[in-house]
């Protein structure tokens, strides 16, 4: 083996041990409901399912606490230290897309899909207008202006919500704030703060409320997996779970589901702030945003076979592509609202993801 090879070797299994120590560190010190031990015969279960792969117990039982009413007891769940950082890992080239996850670059790889209207970029500390024009510092302030609302976010390096700030138009008192954050860092984006439609706004108005589909790309064709939607709470115009939100499943024919929960694993009936049910709402046109996405992942299947994305609805009814996610898109959400990510699939995909090496990573990590 070259020194290269022993190089890039490490480099993989320190992202491995990085994703596996993340979600470790999150369930030890963050949730907020206690964690049953399995019976023998659960135990019994999950070990066929999984013979011969290393697995934390604690994931199933914890998975399990959130099955719908009639769902029976499953050892199907993916253990999310496993699919972190060997699951996914194997489906997506996480170096690759490292490039492609850039939101500015969204522009050019979906333009053909209506997106949040872009105002100014900057690429690498280059600023540009929203047609990748390079302009001024003075001429992206004059672009700015204190009467329209926006969201500035980091274009690369993000996730879970951090680092992004909203400004809401009329909130001058806060305009200078916001320019001098636009001006604090490079490889960031501002967009005009989207419109969403009232089926979505009447649950929290004060978000951007989300809807995440996850597709999986396999045997030539990409499939929607799960969807989700994910809303903010207490005031926060910020719509991720880890920045105190909540997320509730979507069923298949675009309908909420009457629980949803927060990244702690509690569980609501109604939105926490506003009181509303989750129950009778729905995603308009669910049928072709499904589809929508599953299109869309046939652009990027030479970087990942799993693609998060995160959609909006407009006030006219039209789906606005917010983001895609290629690389560590979610999982826990996703099993906790809808039940195991990949359903009657899951031994295939054992068989297919953990080959003798993969079996014994799962002892390690």
């Amino acid at each position: 083996m070259s020194i290269n090879s022993i190089i890039n070797a490490g480099k993989t299994f320190h992202e491995r041990r990085r994703r596996t120590n993340r979600i470790g560190d999150f369930m030890k010190h963050e949730l907020r409901v206690s964690i049953p031990s399995l019976t023998h015969e659960q135990k019994q279960m999950v070990d066929d399912v999984w013979k011969g792969i290393h697995v934390d117990y604690m994931w199933f039982a914890f998975f399990n606490l959130f099955n719908e009413e009639g769902r029976d007891w499953t050892p199907l769940y993916i253990p999310s230290n496993l699919y972190y950082s060997i699951v996914d890992m194997h489906y997506t080239d996480y170096k690759g897309c490292a490039t492609i996850e850039d939101k500015n670059f969204n522009s050019l790889f979906f333009y053909d899909v209506k997106q949040p209207v872009t105002v100014v970029r900057n690429i690498g500390g280059n600023i540009m207008d929203e047609n990748y024009k390079i302009i001024s510092i003075d001429e992206m302030h004059k672009r700015l202006s204190p009467d329209c609302s926006y969201v500035a976010k980091p274009s690369i390096g993000t996730g879970a919500g951090r680092r992004i700030l909203i400004y809401k138009a009329g909130e001058t008192a806060k305009f200078e704030e916001f320019i001098k954050y636009v001006d604090s860092f490079k490889n960031c984006v501002v967009q005009k703060f989207a419109t969403q439609h009232e089926q979505l706004a009447s649950i929290y108005p004060d978000s951007l409320n989300s809807i995440r589909i996850i597709t999986f790309y396999r045997n030539g064709e990409a499939k929607a997996l799960s969807t989700i939607i994910r809303m903010g709470a207490g005031g926060n115009r910020i719509d991720n779970a880890t920045a105190g939100g909540c997320f509730v499943g979507v069923d298949k024919t675009g309908h909420l589901k009457n629980v949803a929960f927060n990244d702690y694993g509690e569980r609501f009936e109604s939105h926490p702030t506003t009181g509303v049910p989750f129950k009778g709402h729905y995603v308009p046109d669910f049928e072709n945003l499904v589809k929508l996405a599953e299109k869309l992942h046939n652009r990027l299947v030479n970087f990942s076979k799993l693609a998060s994305w995160d959609f909006a609805i407009d006030s006219e009814g039209d789906p606005i592509l917010i983001e895609k996610n290629l690389s560590e898109g979610g999982l826990s959400f996703h099993q906790q609202c809808n039940g195991p990510l990949f359903g009657d699939m899951t031994q295939d995909i054992i068989k297919e993801v953990f080959d003798r090496k993969a079996r014994l990573l799962s002892v390690v990590l």
